[in-house]
C-alpha cells in the first residue's frame, strides 16, 4: 500500500503549528498553500524533524486506518522525532476536519502538547 505524505508550512492550512504554537519548520522552503506539498519518507528522512505532527486525512474520512501507523515505520524511526517518540498523532478529526472553535482549540492544545511530554 503506498500513503501519500504532505507538508504544511507557514501561512498554510495547518500553520497554527508554527504562527500560533511556535514550532519551527523542518523545512523553510515548504510554500504556503491549502493542499501542502507532496513529500516521501525519503523527505521526511532527510529533513530529521525533531517533532512530527501527523494528520490522518484517511481517519478523518473513515477509511481503513490498518496500516497507517507512521511511526511505525523503517525510515521514520530513525528521524529524531521517530528515536524520540515524537511522531504525534493529531485528532484528524479536529484538524481536518472541524476546524476552530472553542472545543477544537482545546483539543489542539492538547494535541500539541504531546511534544512537551
Amino acid at each position: 500500500m503506498t500513503f501519500a505524505f504532505v507538508a504544511y508550512g507557514e501561512g498554510s492550512r495547518f500553520a497554527i503549528v508554527h504562527d500560533t504554537f511556535g514550532f519551527a519548520q523542518a523545512d523553510d522552503t515548504i510554500e504556503a498553500s491549502t493542499h501542502g506539498q507532496s513529500v516521501s519518507y525519503e523527505y521526511i528522512l532527510e529533513k530529521n524533524p525533531d517533532i512530527l505532527f501527523v494528520v490522518d486525512r484517511t481517519q478523518s474520512i473513515g477509511g481503513d486506518t490498518s496500516n497507517n501507523d507512521m511511526a511505525d515505520n523503517e525510515i521514520v524511526k530513525q528521524t529524531n522525532a521517530g528515536k524520540n517518540n515524537k511522531v504525534i498523532q493529531l485528532d484528524p478529526q479536529v484538524w481536518y476536519l472541524v476546524g476552530s472553535g472553542l472545543e477544537s482549540l482545546k483539543i489542539m492544545i492538547d494535541d500539541v502538547n504531546q511534544a512537551f511530554e
